[in-house]
């Protein structure tokens, strides 16, 4: 039926903020052994994407603080952190909703993937997107 979860961490300094984890490269335990100074709680939970009934999501895409997914009628949502624009909401915002990703519209989405600070895109005509923070030596 098309239902989005997420799996994460809530730190207790930031209570709400979720650093999402992308649990397929890093792996819970590898994380689990870094040393922190605050206590790590892990969630998981249900994600309700707006007019998922009538819209339903059809991809999901990981960053390493963020999260995307794509609806039947090729609109994309975004949440996690945003400081440097990643999200590609038309904000530096962080969401911890699914917010409608603004500056993908009229682009045909075929993947996305990105780094701490930074999201790339690829476009089903082949065109590569880059938003957030990127440096070129």
């Amino acid at each position: 039926d098309n239902q989005v979860f997420q799996l994460g961490l809530i730190d207790s300094l930031f209570k709400k903020t979720a650093k999402l984890l992308k649990t397929v490269k890093r792996g819970l335990k590898s994380f689990s052994k870094q040393p922190t100074s605050f206590p790590l709680y892990k969630v998981f939970t249900k994600v309700d994407v707006p007019d998922e009934e009538t819209d339903p999501v059809v991809d999901i895409f990981a960053s390493f603080l963020g999260c995307f997914v794509k609806t039947q009628s090729g609109k994309v949502f975004a949440w996690g952190v945003n400081g440097e624009g990643e999200l590609m909401t038309g904000s530096t915002d962080s969401a911890l909703e699914p917010t409608h990703a603004v500056l993908l519209d009229g682009f045909n989405v075929k993947k996305i993937d990105g780094s701490v600070y930074s999201s790339i895109v690829l476009t089903e005509s082949g065109q590569v997107l880059v938003a957030g923070l990127y440096v070129f030596s």
